[in-house]
């Protein structure tokens, strides 16, 4: 996303809007925090009305389609590319947040990105690491790796170190449930 991602401040979201001319657009704008609760923030409730999962193998593109009703999309792993009519593309990777409200026009594509892997990084806390489906490789700044297959654990805590990178195991999609340690 093109926001930039400040959290003490904001969730920034980039939302797919209806054009005048029938073609979508991104727009970029923020949800803004409104209740600090000790060290944590946290914005308004948004109401939803149901929930689901997609997953999309490497290499899907899909027709150029609408969205059937308002949708909030969290990114939790791999990477998608979506293109609006006017040919504007952005890449959302884990972390990211599309709100899509293009209900009205010819709207978008999506196409599923192959690479699932990161460039070199701090974790933002100590945290576990638990894949569920495709499992990870992890590689350290030191150049040591460490494979962890699905159902496995890994721990980070390379908060100021010398960075670390993941990539999914064998280019297969993955699942993970991060933990946060205090």
């Amino acid at each position: 996303m093109s926001s930039a991602n400040i959290p003490e401040q904001h969730v920034p979201v980039c939302r797919l809007v209806d054009g005048a001319d029938g073609e979508s657009r991104f727009v970029d704008a923020a949800i803004g925090y409104t209740t600090n609760l000790g060290p944590l923030r946290q914005t308004t409730v948004i109401p939803a009305t149901a929930i689901s999962f997609h997953w999309r193998p490497a290499g899907f593109v899909s027709e150029i389609h609408p969205t059937v009703r308002r949708r909030v999309i969290l990114i939790t792993e791999g990477a998608a590319e979506v293109t609006v009519g006017g040919g504007e593309a952005r890449i959302f990777r884990p972390g990211d947040v599309l709100e899509a409200l293009d209900c009205e026009g010819r709207g978008h594509v999506v196409r599923a990105l192959g690479d699932l892997s990161f460039d070199f990084h701090n974790a933002p806390q100590r945290q576990i690491v638990l894949p569920l489906t495709g499992g990870i490789e992890g590689e350290n700044g030191d150049g040591s790796r460490r494979q962890v297959p699905p159902g496995g654990v890994y721990f980070g805590e390379d908060t100021t170190g010398q960075d670390h990178i993941t990539r999914a195991l064998d280019s297969t999609v993955r699942f993970s449930i991060f933990a946060f340690l205090v």
